[in-house]
């Protein structure tokens, strides 16, 4: 079978997931192709398998393949009504739609020529409007999966998106509970939990970490969500209570000055190290040689900026390093406080120090017994066979609903 993603920037550190389900549907013999909306990457940061994977940069097509788009693109002309009148309308939105609109007509020769059995689109944005766009122009069916902010704040065209996707899938039972609530005037009959997942077998799994080992690692964007800054002044308070370790930040984001200079002023800023964006072996390395990973989640905002479930946590639990967040969103539907894991309020300083002393102080067949359990949380919710299922079953399954369901633009 053939399957499309369409995407931004890749290949990529981030979105690790996405890298597992390709590689992943390409070990089973099916085709791949992925679609990027952004200019190709200076240097690939993900791992050397990524490069190798069939990338078609929609910004390096040449203007002269439009000519082959233009005559579907009345095809999508309803599609595009309902986007912009049954929507917010802003200029910033009717930009966007005329940029699907201008990629969609670009890359129309190649994706047609390619016919996926099923393209995929993770999150609810530029991504799933150029699928639904590509997949009408070509009468293929698209699949959308929202995970964060897409959930959080409804993004323009969020009820077209949905009923023309031949299933839209989130990743966690807290966002459909979240999505049916809140958006109560979309039809969320084709929605479906599906959990992301991380490939298994090439996350190492060690469960004894060497007896001397005070590294806490932390493994996420640089933004107020995730809890970075709640981290560092956890790490001060260690730092007063006499313990010896060293804190290592991995990622790249707005905060990371602000975040620098934090570390610097409450004194530790020679214990906490800031690595940037690393590629995936990188951070596998560097998991199995911390003895805490920790990821204070947060929200934000007032607009209930916050995590989903963080794919870091879930390949943390994988390889066997004790977990520390907290109960947002749906991070507790992965960690069990106790059980797989430790479980602390958000933007409670002192109590995630009190955690990591915890991890620190646990007695050795309970710390064990912790690990093991994480482990087999994962191997049962998020291994990306399961997922790489899900895809496969969508791309097969068939009937006339669903296939009218790819034009319901009336």
């Amino acid at each position: 079978m053939r399957f499309a993603y369409i995407l931004e920037v890749f290949p990529q550190n981030g979105e690790t997931w996405i890298r597992y389900e390709i590689e992943e549907l390409i070990a089973r013999g099916h085709t791949v192709r992925v679609y990027s909306t952004c200019p190709r990457p200076r240097q690939h940061m993900a791992s050397p398998e990524s490069s190798l994977l069939p990338v078609v940069y929609i910004r390096e097509i040449g203007f002269c393949h439009i000519v082959s788009g233009l005559p579907r693109i009345p095809r999508v002309i309803p599609l595009v009504w309902q986007l912009l009148f049954k929507e917010r309308i802003s200029l910033r939105w009717m930009l966007r739609i005329l940029r699907a609109l201008y990629h969609a007509a670009l890359v129309f020769a190649d994706f047609a020529e390619f016919s996926p059995d099923l393209t995929l689109c993770h999150f609810a944005g530029n991504r799933a409007l150029l699928g639904l766009l590509l997949s009408c122009m070509v009468g293929k069916p698209y699949v959308m999966v929202m995970h964060a902010a897409d959930v959080w704040n409804r993004p323009p065209g969020l009820s077209v998106l949905v009923r023309n996707a031949k299933e839209v899938w989130t990743i966690s039972d807290y966002n459909k509970r979240y999505l049916t609530e809140h958006y109560a005037d979309i039809n969320w009959n084709n929605l479906r939990v599906v959990r992301m997942g991380v490939d298994l077998v090439r996350l190492p799994f060690r469960m004894n970490r060497p007896a001397d080992s005070r590294q806490i690692l932390f493994v996420g964007r640089l933004v107020p969500m995730k809890g970075a800054d709640i981290l560092i002044r956890a790490c001060a308070m260690l730092h007063q209570r006499g313990y010896a370790f060293r804190l290592f930040v991995i990622g790249d984001g707005p905060q990371d000055r602000y975040l620098q200079g934090l570390a610097r002023d409450l004194g530790i800023g020679h214990i906490v190290h800031f690595l940037g964006s690393q590629p995936v072996d990188i951070v596998y390395d560097r998991l199995v040689q911390a003895s805490v990973f920790a990821l204070p989640c947060r929200i934000a905002n007032d607009k209930e900026v916050m995590d989903g479930i963080p794919v870091a946590l879930i390949e943390a639990m994988a390889s066997g390093t004790p977990v520390i967040s907290t109960p947002v969103s749906g991070i507790p539907e992965l960690i069990q406080n106790g059980r797989n894991g430790l479980l602390v309020e958000p933007e409670n300083v002192e109590e995630l120090c009190d955690a990591i002393c915890c991890l620190w102080q646990m007695d050795p067949e309970h710390l064990n017994h912790l690990i093991k359990q994480a482990r087999e949380t994962v191997e049962g919710l998020h291994d990306i066979r399961s997922t790489v299922d899900e895809i496969i079953r969508a791309a097969k399954t068939d009937s006339p609903e669903e296939s009218q369901n790819i034009l319901a633009v009336g």
